[in-house]
């Protein structure tokens, strides 16, 4: 899961909109709405509710304060760098 697609996860576990969402990453709704039907495959849900609901049973996202926040799992997993980043420290 990209920084993105998480951030767009918690904004969608607040009820915001495509719109809103746009608004407050600087994405078009069209590129939100990408990036949760990227989600949806990934987690293999029909739609946006059970997209949140797998969050939360999976722990990505925290149920236990308001407003919802990303897990810490969800950020040790952002912290992790990609497989395909390339090799920048120094031998």
């Amino acid at each position: 899961m990209t920084p993105t697609q998480a951030q767009i996860l918690v904004e969608l576990s607040r009820g915001q909109g495509y719109d809103s969402i746009g608004r407050r990453l600087y994405l078009a709704p069209a590129t939100v709405a990408y990036h949760v039907a990227k989600l949806q495959a990934k987690f293999r849900v029909p739609n946006r509710a059970a997209l949140v609901a797998a969050a939360f049973v999976f722990g990505i996202l925290a149920g236990d304060q308001w407003p919802i926040e990303a897990s810490g799992l969800l950020h040790a997993t952002l912290a992790e760098p990609c497989a395909d980043a390339p090799d920048t420290s120094v031998s």
